[in-house]
């Protein structure tokens, strides 16, 4: 019988893949992604650069 008592294994959701909670984060990312890229486009920004700015913004560790 293998030991599996790390901390982590306490915490994880059997009915949740790994896939399906990658899948969800995918999913919520593009989502604040999509938001963002909408506001710069609202302000007059091309489509192109306000897509390049929202990735940027988004993804700036120094961003508020």
């Amino acid at each position: 019988m293998p030991n599996d008592r790390r901390p982590g294994r306490l915490f994880r959701f059997p009915w949740r893949s790994a896939e399906h909670i990658a899948d969800e984060i995918d999913t919520e990312v593009g989502f604040h992604l999509e938001m963002r890229e909408r506001e710069m486009l609202a302000t007059g920004m091309s489509a192109a650069h306000a897509h390049a700015a929202a990735r940027d913004k988004f993804s700036s560790p120094g961003m508020a």
